[in-house]
């Protein structure tokens, strides 16, 4: 029986290129966010992953967010993130420096949460964010 670890590195490996992991649009659900973090592990070159057009909610951005150790900018356009998730990951970011909420469930509300717990936040320094 194959190694669950190789098959892993195996499904998101095609998508890798030049330090960017594109995994735009393979309908990813927050289930699938611990494989992501495995992988990136295993391959900390990768500063750049686009996980837009997916099924990534509050949960999923919160356990990137707290895991991700390596990835500078990430793009979560058009997944399923509300207010809770993106105030969620301002508070648990540790790494990432420019990110794009674009197209998803988040109100003017959402977007204030998360600029107050980014400028409280010793972890959280963002260079870009994009909501709209």
């Amino acid at each position: 029986m194959p190694n669950k670890a190789i098959i892993q590195q195996d499904r998101f490996s095609p998508f890798l290129s030049r330090g960017k992991l594109n995994l735009s649009a393979q309908a990813l659900t927050d289930k699938d966010i611990p494989a992501i973090i495995h992988f990136l592990r295993q391959n900390p070159e990768v500063k750049e992953i686009d996980l837009s057009f997916n099924h990534i909610g509050d949960l999923g951005l919160s356990d990137f967010a707290e895991r991700n150790m390596t990835v500078v900018h990430v793009n979560f356009l058009g997944n399923m993130i509300t207010d809770q998730g993106i105030a969620l990951f301002a508070y648990k970011n540790q790494s990432v420096l420019k990110a794009n909420f674009s197209h998803n469930l988040i109100s003017d509300e959402g977007v204030y949460k998360f600029a107050r717990l980014n400028n409280i936040c010793l972890n959280s320094k963002f260079s870009t964010v994009r909501y709209h």
